[in-house]
């Protein structure tokens, strides 16, 4: 039902604006879904660690998105200008 609401062509703006909505569901659900398959493919040893940790994974998380956004940053750094060579031109 969600799919065939997902492939309707939007009328208006209303329309849209919930079809957009529509799609944030349905992304989270099949989000949802592949986790729940992945949980399942655990040993109970690693789903009780999992469960275990509670709140802990959401620092983890939280620490893991500062490095990644800390690495994006070095990344997107202009890169510097070639240096000339020995004979005072620039190496290209």
């Amino acid at each position: 039902m969600l799919r065939d609401a997902l492939l309707e062509t939007p009328s208006n703006e209303a329309d849209r604006v919930a079809q957009q909505r529509l799609r944030e569901m349905y992304d989270l659900i099949e989000m949802s879904s592949a986790w729940f398959d992945d949980v399942q493919r655990l040993s109970p040893e690693t789903l009780s660690s999992l469960m275990k940790m509670g709140s802990t994974v959401k620092k983890l998380l939280v620490v893991g998105d500062s490095v990644r956004d800390k690495f994006r940053f070095a990344r997107a750094a202009p890169e510097a200008e070639p240096l000339p060579d020995a004979a005072g031109r620039d190496e290209k």
